[in-house]
Formats: C-alpha cells, structure tokens, sequence
C-alpha cells in the first residue's frame, strides 16, 4: 500500500494537510508529522517507529519541508530502506499531485510531483504584467 506522510518542523504539516482536506476531503493515505512541537521530540525515534509500523509490502513517500534541515536529514539517513522514498521542499501543488496520481509507479507519482511543485512557483506580479502588455499591444 502506498502511504503519503508530510514531516515538517512545527505546524506546516498540520496546516497543509488541512489546506488539502479543504479542497479534497479528509484523505485517509496522508499522514503528518510536526517536528519539535515539544520539548520532549525525539525525531530519531519517531522515524524508527514510522518505519516499523510499514509492512513489507508498503511504499512510503516522505515530502519534508527543507533539505539538509534535521526532518529531511533524520529520514534521508533511513533511504536504505526500498520502502522509503523523501521528497524535500514541500509545497501545496506537489502534494495535491502525489495524492491525486493513480500510477502504479511510484517513481513516476514522484517526478510528477516535483514537476507540479516547481510549475506552482510563478512570480504572479511579472505574468500578469506581461499579460497585461499582451492585451495592450493587442497579442
């Protein structure tokens, strides 16, 4: 079974997941985890135990907030794992991506949601700028 789960420090998770249930309805594949919300995280052992509760079978895709940052470093440290695939910088388009794709290739969900993410990321100010130049010099 294919599992999603969102780890980032603080509330992120939690708030894009909520950001996603609002336009999707509650999606029972997507799990969060917000790092450091107390003072007693301990990270190492939670992605231990993530990891333990998978099945044999389960594929997880991990989108983590920021490369190099401890989330992504504590489950970058477990890819070993052929279960585990992580997936950093995060953002609402890749995700609704992932949770939406019915592939069957894991790899292929994957490189579609980066896609998605990085098309997501437009400077609105310069598109409508030039659509507005567009229309004046009648394109």
């Amino acid at each position: 079974m294919r599992k999603i789960l969102v780890a980032t420090h603080s509330y992120f998770a939690e708030g894009i997941r909520g950001a996603l249930n609002f336009i999707l309805g509650d999606k029972a594949n997507l799990d969060i985890m917000n790092a450091y919300i107390t003072q007693d995280f301990d990270i190492e052992a939670k992605v231990n135990q993530i990891l333990e509760d998978l099945s044999e079978d389960d594929e997880l895709i991990v989108l983590v907030d920021l490369l190099g940052g401890s989330v992504s470093n504590t489950f970058s440290n477990k890819i070993y794992d052929r279960r585990l695939h992580v997936i950093s910088g995060v953002n609402f388009p890749m995700l609704l991506e992932i949770v939406l794709s019915q592939s069957e290739d894991i790899e292929e969900v994957i490189k579609s949601g980066i896609e998605s993410g990085k098309n997501g990321i437009v400077y609105v100010n310069e598109v409508v700028n030039k659509t507005m130049n567009d229309i004046e010099e009648g394109l």
